[in-house]
């Protein structure tokens, strides 16, 4: 039921969105932005794909399906977010709108978790390693969305443009090593319940 009824709150929470992208909302200044609504389209069907999963008797291969649900909504809720404030100096901060669907995606994943990882703490601790190495991708997003970005770039803007380049590259490269790191231990800790079903003759828990 609590996957349900994350769902549905997922879904829920693009109406606004839809309407104001689709049509425009002249208090903010906003054309229709058919990009952005593009995006919370994608977020309606991870929404209404997580309820469908919900309704399974058989949980079995819902993990990884669930994981693809949160992570829909995580580049969603960024993207989106980032993309409809560029569109118009007069759209107010939408911080809170960002860390609803983060809390969205963060329950989506402890449920999926206690659904399929049970007591297995091999599994949780590469799930929280996982997650621990998205930590700065996370914290970019959020210094993006809530346009505080020069908590990062003025130190770096007063230095040399070459070492400013370099700066700027390691921490592309690093940041990017980190997050496809975490995304593989993420994968790797429903990953290991298969594994695990397949070495006792169970059926495939994946």
């Amino acid at each position: 039921m609590g996957i349900i009824a994350l769902g549905a709150v997922v879904g829920f929470s693009t109406m606004p969105g839809l309407w104001i992208t689709v049509f425009g909302y002249e208090g903010w200044g906003l054309k229709p932005q058919f990009l952005v609504a593009g995006f919370e389209a994608m977020t309606l069907a991870a929404g209404v794909a997580a309820i469908l999963m919900g309704l399974r008797r058989d949980p079995d291969g819902i993990g990884i399906g669930l994981l693809c649900v949160a992570g829909t909504v995580f580049v969603g809720a960024f993207l989106g977010a980032m993309m409809l404030q560029s569109s118009s100096d007069q759209v107010p901060s939408l911080k809170l709108f960002v860390l609803l669907r983060m809390a969205l995606v963060a329950g989506i994943v402890a449920l999926t978790g206690l659904l399929k990882l049970g007591n297995r703490d091999d599994c949780w601790r590469t799930l929280v390693l996982g997650g621990a190495l998205l930590v700065p991708l996370m914290t970019i997003g959020a210094l993006v969305v809530s346009k505080k970005t020069e908590k990062l770039t003025e130190p770096i803007g007063q230095l040399n443009e070459v070492v400013q380049m370099v700066i700027w590259l390691a921490i592309a490269v690093v940041v990017g090593i980190m997050t496809i790191a975490g995304g593989h231990f993420v994968i790797r800790a429903f990953e290991k319940t298969r594994d695990e079903g397949l070495k006792s003759g169970a059926p495939k828990a994946e």
